[in-house]
């Protein structure tokens, strides 16, 4: 059924005529729902039966005090007041806390919910802020929300700088690419971009030609830096490639920019590793975090906890897998059948460093190891990923029980595989 344009009038706060209002609401049932925006914030009163009471615009901060009375007053009326909000960036956040100050329930609902809902609320393909809020109002309603906890502000900001680093490495290591490119391709064969031994070597040469024409130095401060990891035949071929290279000469700016570039990465690739040292001792102590350590490490187990909360909070296994976006979507019509992928319905972040527990894990242990194998033994090597994220989305339903004071056995995960 389509709505009347006038569905969607909403008032300013101050023009509001309050006991029209509290006459509606009194002794209801009452959902208020808000559609975050950087500052024009608009807001729908409506009673669970869907009738809607009214919707109100408000600016975002200076009438939030304003607008936390408005729903204190309507809560005294009504039976019962439940607040809900999308979880879109952080401008909804000192409206979320007041009213949680305030003794007021708030829920979150998926912003996916309520996209898809927007057509089929009122058959119009139409996206405003007004229908925004009406349409958060029936996700609600329809059971697709959930009480709003933060699991561990303390934790959250800890992974924030450690993931603030991580981004600060990823911009600098394709900084770094574009140059060697440009200036030397061939070393990408022989040492890793981010390895500490090329920055060391673009730090004090600036570039290949420089390098190779300090031979003797170099092969020392390859030596020094590789600490015996790097054997003798590869630095020798560095050294070769460096004097060989079909890469432009670097010019005397170019090579301070590169040595200035070398600097900057090392020096972030050293903040990494003590934020990562910080991040894995953070959760000492806490249950939930320190069972999950032993099996996914400490900063991958901080990271879970951080975004997703403790195990203990989710009903099954799978419920904590669909958290991390890792639950199995399909998309199939007719005769044509999709393939299976992960949905990636949650926090990245718990995704990319379950990826790389997964690969430790097929290193150190023989059932992971096996297991990838077989996997991989009937898919084409460009299919490997898919063997990582089945051994992930295993090791994701083992936390679970984990969580659960289980301890952690990997031949339950494989005890019925092929």
């Amino acid at each position: 059924m389509r709505m009347h344009k006038r569905t969607y009038r909403a008032r300013k706060i101050k023009d509001l005529k309050m006991a029209d209002l509290l006459n509606l609401v009194r002794g209801q049932r009452v959902v208020v729902t808000t559609d975050v925006a950087k500052t024009d914030m608009v807001s729908s009163i409506e009673l669970w039966d869907g009738t809607s009471a009214t919707l109100v615009k408000w600016r975002n901060p200076f009438e939030l005090r304003e607008f936390v009375s408005l729903v204190l007053t309507v809560g005294r009326e009504a039976e019962e007041v439940e607040c809900v909000q999308e979880p879109t960036g952080t401008y909804g956040d000192p409206l979320r806390v007041a009213l949680q100050k305030a003794g007021l329930p708030v829920y979150r609902v998926s912003p996916k919910h309520v996209h898809d809902l927007q057509e089929v609320y009122d058959g119009t393909p139409s996206s405003h802020d007004p229908k925004a809020a009406r349409v958060i109002a029936r996700v609600h309603r329809e059971g697709m929300s959930s009480l709003w906890t933060e699991h561990s502000p303390e934790l959250t900001t800890k992974y924030r700088r450690y993931e603030w680093f991580m981004d600060e490495q990823t911009r600098l290591r394709g900084r770094v690419e574009a140059r060697l490119a440009r200036h030397w391709p061939e070393v990408n064969e022989l040492l890793d971009l981010d390895s500490t031994t090329l920055l060391r070597l673009f730090e004090r040469y600036g570039g290949p030609a420089a390098m190779a024409a300090a031979e003797a130095d170099a092969r020392s401060l390859m030596s020094s830096t590789g600490r015996g990891l790097l054997d003798k035949g590869k630095v020798e071929a560095v050294l070769r490639s460096a004097g060989e290279t079909v890469g432009v000469p670097v010019t005397k700016e170019e090579a301070e920019e590169l040595q200035l570039l070398a600097r900057e990465s090392l020096r972030i690739k050293e903040a990494l590793r003590a934020e990562h040292q910080q991040l894995g001792a953070a959760g000492e102590g806490t249950p939930g975090i320190q069972d999950m350590k032993d099996v996914v490490g400490p900063a991958t187990a901080v990271v879970i906890f951080a975004l997703l909360g403790a195990p203990s909070g989710y009903g099954s296994a799978g419920a904590y897998i669909k958290a991390a976006g890792m639950n199995l979507r399909e998309h199939s019509s007719g005769k044509k059948k999709g393939q299976l992928a992960i949905s990636k319905r949650g926090p990245g972040p718990v995704r990319h460093m379950l990826y790389f527990a997964v690969m430790r894990l097929i290193q150190k242990d023989p059932l992971f190891k096996a297991w990838h194998e077989r996997k991989m033994a009937r898919c084409s090597p460009r299919q490997g990923k898919k063997s990582i994220i089945a051994l992930a989305r295993k090791l994701m339903g083992a936390l679970w029980h984990v969580g659960q004071g289980v301890p952690f056995d990997s031949t339950r995960l494989f005890a019925q595989s092929s």
